[in-house]
């Protein structure tokens, strides 16, 4: 598949591109909210806060990139109807962040912060899915059989990774997203992500800072998904809608 045929979001014959929409977060993060809010994150998160943000914007996506889920847009571009079933993009997109972390660059201990806040990034959906399941928290069992549904003999495979990569490079970042992981490797990988965020150290200083980098995250990726996707994904704008109702003159 061809780089610019790669898409965050699709629908009924309207599609967004998963470079637009990266770069359109990085654009409003660099000349507009990087002001409001990176003194504040520097305060919670340290020095590196603004890299966190950039960081955890080009990769809280990267789980749509599985090939599985650009079939699935495909179909939605086309108005067919498609299943997911238990994929949830952001639990792969956290993996691959926590992949990165443990193995492709050990020691950058506040790329642990951006692979949780990717997990988070969805976090009503999860709930709601943990909801009907009747539990009361979403498990590595869970995380398991979600990505295993997009996995090919326990591979997952990506498309369109040179986008992604192209942007860690314009970015300044020292690391690159694969065309194929293992379905062990990611998931040891975040097991150990969960293990040193939730886990080790002061666990309530980790929330924290986990909880800083997501509220900047989910609320950009929002916007960007409002100037894109319009009314078309209630589910990608259900923020910025929310603000400009509330009238909150930062959101808008």
């Amino acid at each position: 598949m061809r780089a610019e045929t790669v898409f965050s979001w699709a629908e009924d014959g309207k599609y967004e591109k998963m470079e637009d929409h990266l770069r359109i977060m990085l654009d409003l993060w660099k000349n507009k909210y990087r002001k409001i809010y990176e003194r504040p994150l520097r305060r919670i998160v340290g020095e590196h806060a603004d890299e966190s943000v950039r960081c955890a914007i080009i990769l809280h996506d990267v789980g749509k990139l599985a090939r599985f889920y650009q079939e699935y847009l495909m179909k939605r571009l086309k108005g067919e109807k498609g299943s997911l079933r238990w994929y949830r993009h952001e639990v792969a997109s956290a993996a691959i962040a926590s992949y990165i972390a443990g193995y492709d660059l050990p020691g950058v201990e506040w790329l642990n912060l951006v692979a949780a806040a990717v997990l988070l990034s969805h976090e009503p959906i999860l709930m709601g899915q943990v909801g009907e399941a009747g539990e009361r928290y979403f498990t590595i069992t869970q995380a398991y059989r979600s990505l295993q549904v997009a996995c090919s003999k326990e591979v997952l495979e990506l498309e369109g990774v040179s986008v992604i990569n192209k942007i860690l490079k314009d970015e300044g970042f020292q690391c690159e997203v694969r065309e194929k992981y293992t379905l062990p490797d990611i998931i040891d990988a975040l097991k150990g992500m969960v293990a040193k965020v939730a886990v080790l150290g002061d666990v309530a200083v980790s929330r924290v800072r986990v909880a800083a980098i997501l509220h900047v995250l989910t609320v950009i990726d929002s916007l960007s998904a409002s100037k894109t996707r319009s009314s078309n994904d209630d589910g990608g704008t259900f923020i910025s809608r929310g603000a400009k109702v509330a009238e909150v003159v930062e959101l808008i």
